[in-house]
């Protein structure tokens, strides 16, 4: 199993976490497949929310002692829109200003996984 998914050129790091979400369909026939432990209806409706919410608001209107973080992984496929960049980067300079805080992180050399 472990050399089909590295063959995919997925790196070690990222195949241990893989993994770790299969279980064998059968564990008593060594010759049995896997499956994924994943609730995947549960993961559509957190993908869905997540589309649906939309937060800028308390992102550019930050009550003061409220922080708000961005993470960004540096070699992420995922690709941040430049207006998003722009509007968490003017919240930043804005939140400093008021007494709120808003900052983005952004993780050197790391993928998405």
């Amino acid at each position: 199993m472990s050399n089909r998914v590295i063959d995919a050129s997925l790196n070690f790091l990222s195949l241990q976490w893989v993994v770790t979400n299969l279980r064998q369909t059968n564990p008593s026939d060594s010759s049995s497949g896997f499956s994924w432990i994943f609730d995947l209806d549960g993961i559509a409706e957190m993908y869905q929310s997540y589309e649906d919410t939309n937060l800028w608001d308390v992102v550019e209107d930050v009550p003061r002692g409220v922080h708000v973080n961005f993470l960004k992984a540096e070699r992420s496929l995922h690709r941040w829109a430049l207006g998003d960049l722009q509007r968490i980067h003017a919240a930043e300079e804005q939140a400093s200003q008021e007494g709120g805080g808003v900052e983005m992180h952004v993780l050197e050399d790391a993928g998405h996984w």
